[in-house]
């Protein structure tokens, strides 16, 4: 259903039952020769926060439902969903007014209950609003933290970084805010606030190109921020860009947070109605293994990205994986999943395998690099441990 440099989500199906489920697919290693393998504990962390909270501030998130961690491989079972608003966008142009404040006012709801659970989402975008019906349903919590941390490190997609993450500043829940205007501005205008920075050395010095990146980003918000009258779509209502206004102010302290956000006069009271059209023919989910044009995923390298597009199978078959399932987070009984592979995705075992034996490959390389260009010890690829634990 989807690919990244680090994961894959695939579509399942339980034989027993014949449920069909998301699986989110992690590999350790790969998180680790970046330093950031704690990102994969801190996205289950706040998954399970979600899921288990008893007074249902997970409502506006996708659902888990199981997590195993297994050799070097995290399965996280997810609630499976009709599609993301970007694919409703590249669908039916950009949304109506009408749709887009009912979905507006479910972001705010989602934002405000993460915020409540001590949970800053940093990846705001369209890609990462799946709509359940029409619920809308936030994912990918791969850059998320506590807000208790104050975190200043660079998170999250470059066009929808907020400028204090740009600054490497403190960051609080006002990042969140930021990320959900421009991405409702993306939505309702169907064009990007920012466009996307080109630095034209991202594969020749990675950090050059993230300074000039940041510098074009900061130029482009000086430029275009706060929201003018003047800039305003005759498309769009005046209280529609009244509202949006509050979110993409450049000045942190003086942006909107969820709860002012959720009074304003144009989502007032609307996030518990569905959206008139939206109860349509259902938008199609086409297979997707690569970021979008036009994105720049800071989370995603371009030499494993390049590496791993390369990983196929060449026969689609179904793969089986025997686990323990637990049915929402309480009860556990065996099951069996059959992961679907086909022209959309390759079949899971072919595909840990690969990409295992792929990292092991590229940090022995690294290894020999550091002591001076040794020759690496061979890694025996088919010796696997049997550690299997529930998360």
């Amino acid at each position: 259903m989807g690919s990244g440099a680090f994961a894959q989500v695939l579509r399942a199906k339980e034989r027993k039952t014949g449920v069909i489920w998301a699986v989110k697919v992690l590999s350790k290693p790969a998180f680790a020769c970046r330093g950031i393998e704690s990102q994969i504990w801190a996205e289950l962390s706040a998954l399970k926060r979600c899921a288990e909270d008893p007074q249902g501030r997970g409502r506006r998130v996708a659902q888990l439902l199981e997590a195993v961690d297994e050799n070097d491989i995290v399965y996280l079972r997810l609630a499976l969903c009709t599609c993301d608003l970007q694919q409703v966008m590249d669908c039916r142009g950009r949304l109506q007014e009408t749709d887009g404040r009912f979905w507006a006012a479910q972001l705010m709801e989602g934002l405000q209950d993460l915020h409540s659970l001590n949970i800053l989402h940093r990846d705001i975008k369209p890609s990462n609003l799946l709509l359940d019906d029409s619920n809308l349903r936030i994912t990918d919590f791969g850059w998320c933290c506590d807000l208790s941390d104050c975190p200043r490190a660079l998170a999250g997609t470059f066009q929808y970084m907020a400028p204090e993450v740009l600054k490497q500043e403190p960051q609080s829940a006002a990042v969140d805010l930021w990320s959900a205007g421009v991405t409702l501005i993306q939505l309702l205008t169907g064009h990007h606030l920012i466009p996307g920075p080109v630095s034209g050395v991202s594969h020749v010095d990675p950090q050059r190109s993230t300074t000039i990146k940041v510098a074009m980003l900061l130029k482009e918000i000086s430029r275009c921020c706060p929201l003018g009258d003047a800039s305003r779509p005759q498309f769009l209502s005046e209280i529609c860009w009244g509202f949006l206004r509050q979110l993409v102010e450049p000045t942190a302290r003086r942006r909107a947070n969820a709860n002012t956000a959720m009074a304003h006069a144009w989502i007032r009271g609307l996030s518990q109605q569905a959206s008139p059209s939206a109860r349509g023919p259902k938008v199609p989910t086409p297979p997707r293994a690569s970021p979008r044009k036009g994105e720049q995923d800071l989370g995603r390298s371009p030499i494993l990205r390049s590496q791993s597009a390369t990983v196929s199978s060449s026969v689609y078959e179904k793969a089986e994986v025997t686990k323990v399932i637990t049915n929402d987070l309480g009860t556990s009984e065996r099951g069996t999943l059959s992961i679907q592979g086909g022209p959309g995705g390759p079949g899971l075992q072919d595909w840990v395998m690969k990409m295992t034996c792929l990292l092991q490959e590229i940090q022995s390389k690294a290894r020999g690099l550091r002591e001076g260009f040794a020759q690496p010890e061979p890694v025996p690829r088919n010796k696997r441990s049997s550690r299997h634990t529930m998360i």
